[in-house]
Order: C-alpha cells, then sequence, then structure tokens
C-alpha cells in the first residue's frame, strides 16, 4: 500500500520545492529506560546501554547512513499527509522499563497500519526483497514491541531503497511473535530487577556493529 500511495504524491503538481521537517533520535538519549528499538538485540548490550556504559561512537559513515535514513523518513512521512493517509507519525511511547518512537500510522478506511520504515542499499534489498528473505529478527521484535503497547489493525516493515525511493512491504503478525517478544523482555527485565547482567544472545552479524565490541570479552567479528 505505501507504494501506491508514494505515486499517488509523486503524480501530483507540487511545484519545485520541498520543505521537510526531520525528527531525529540522537545516540545520547536518555538511557534511565530500555530502548524499545533494541527490541531482539543482544541483551547484555541493552543492559549496558541503560546502564550508561560508554559506546563506541558510529563512524564517519555509519552517521551518513543515519542521516540518509532521516531524511527519507521525513520525505515518506510528508508524502504520507500530502495525500491524508498519515494518522501520526514519530510520536513516544512509553511503560515502566521502556522509551521508544515508532515511525508512522497510515489510515486507509477503517484499517490503521504501523508501519516501521527501513532505509537499505542495493545489496541489502537484493537479499531482503529480492531473494525473499524478509526482515531481520530484531526489526520483527521491534514492530512486536510497539504494537504491544498501542491499538492497531495492522504492523508491516516497509523497506525503502536508498537509490529508487522504491518500497517493499512485509507484514508481520503480532499474534504470531507476541509472545516470544514478551519473554524476551522479560528476561532481560528481570535481570535488571535483579542487578545482574543477562547472558548473551546475539545474532552472527551483531558484535560487528555493537557500540561495546571493543570492550566486551564476547565479541567475536
Amino acid at each position: 500500500m505505501l507504494q501506491d500511495l508514494i505515486h499517488e504524491y509523486l503524480q501530483q503538481d507540487r511545484g519545485n520545492e520541498i520543505s521537510l521537517t526531520i525528527p531525529i533520535h540522537e545516540d545520547k538519549r536518555d538511557v534511565k529506560k530500555f530502548r524499545m528499538s533494541d527490541a531482539g538485540k543482544c541483551r547484555l548490550m541493552r543492559y549496558w546501554k541503560r546502564q550508561g556504559k560508554e559506546m563506541t561512537p558510529p563512524g564517519v559513515e555509519a552517521r551518513r547512513n543515519m542521516e540518509l535514513g532521516n531524511v527519507l523518513h521525513a520525505w515518506v512521512i510528508q508524502a504520507l499527509s500530502d495525500v491524508g493517509a498519515l494518522e501520526s507519525a514519530e510520536i513516544e511511547l512509553e511503560d515502566e522499563h521502556r522509551i521508544g518512537h515508532y515511525d508512522v500510522i497510515v489510515s486507509k478506511g477503517s484499517r490503521r497500519i504501523l508501519y516501521d520504515l527501513k532505509t537499505v542499499n542495493g545489496k541489502q534489498w537484493y537479499w531482503k526483497v529480492d531473494k525473499r528473505k524478509g526482515p531481520d529478527t530484531h526489526q520483527v521484535f521491534q514492530l512486536v514491541t510497539y504494537a504491544s503497547v498501542m491499538s492497531v489493525d495492522e504492523c508491516s516493515i516497509a523497506y525503502v531503497h536508498r537509490e529508487s525511493l522504491q518500497i517493499e512491504e512485509f507484514p508481520v503478525s503480532q499474534a504470531q511473535f507476541l509472545e516470544i517478544v514478551n519473554d524476551d523482555w522479560k528476561i532481560l527485565i528481570d535481570a535488571w530487577n535483579d542487578q545482574r547482567e543477562p547472558a548473551i544472545n546475539t545474532e552472527p552479524w551483531e558484535c560487528k556493529y555493537c557500540p561495546y565490541n571493543l570492550s566486551c570479552s564476547y565479541a567475536s567479528f
């Protein structure tokens, strides 16, 4: 559906000016709670982040990608607003132990769809979309976490190609993943309440991109 809405936006006579308000969530944010956006990632990393342990700052390439992601997110939100499909975007969610911001809710008729927007390069698009590998586990966990503290009809991860602005959606069943997502959070929150470091549970790729990979004795990359 998002691709159709973007197509509708591109058919409009918008003139020669685009004005974007870009919501940016800085790395140096409040760490008094776990970040919902870290759902499904290594529990030890998430524990250390809430403790405020010093992280290795992202490199120039990572910062460029984050900036480009912010711009493209803002552009998609602008487009959805202009075609009248945007209900809300970048709204903060919070409970006792977690805080986060969901990307966008689209209203189409009676349907309210929660979208998590992921900007990807050509290589990522090839594997996730062309080869139908689909979303990473932590991306699914992140979306289901958002949905678990709000009320929506559907959830979907939408990949946005950085070069072509093509969009591909992968619906996510909250019912299918809710129990395992809640179990993951329970293990982490119980560890926090007991003030003990949780065991690592990394995906193979995580250590390479972890902000603690230079100081973590478990890191392998």
